[in-house]
C-alpha cells in the first residue's frame, strides 16, 4: 500500500487534471459533469487496481485528501468538496 504524502498528492492532482482534460476531449458528446465523473472513476480505478465503487472511492479519498460520507446524496455516495460519485 502506498502512503500518499503532500507532494505526491499534488502530483496526482495534476495527473487527474490532465486526465480529466483528456476525457473531456475524447468524449465531446458528454456534458462536462459526466466527463468529470468518468475521469474521476477511471482514474480511481487505475490507482486502486480495482473497479468496485468502494475501492475507487476509498482510493480517491486518499489521493485527493478529502473526506467522504456513506449517507445517500442524490442517489450516490458523496466525497466532500462537491465531487459526487
Amino acid at each position: 500500500m502506498e502512503v500518499v504524502t503532500e507532494g505526491s498528492a499534488m502530483t496526482r492532482h495534476n495527473a487527474l487534471d490532465s486526465w480529466t482534460h483528456e476525457v473531456v476531449s475524447a468524449f465531446p458528446c458528454l456534458s462536462r459533469p459526466q466527463a468529470t465523473v468518468l475521469a474521476l472513476y477511471s482514474f480511481g480505478a487505475i490507482l486502486a487496481d480495482r473497479c468496485g465503487l468502494s475501492s475507487v472511492v476509498l482510493m480517491l479519498v486518499r489521493v485527493l485528501g478529502v473526506g467522504y460520507s456513506t449517507q445517500p446524496f442524490e442517489g450516490g455516495l458523496t466525497i466532500s468538496q462537491g465531487i459526487v460519485v
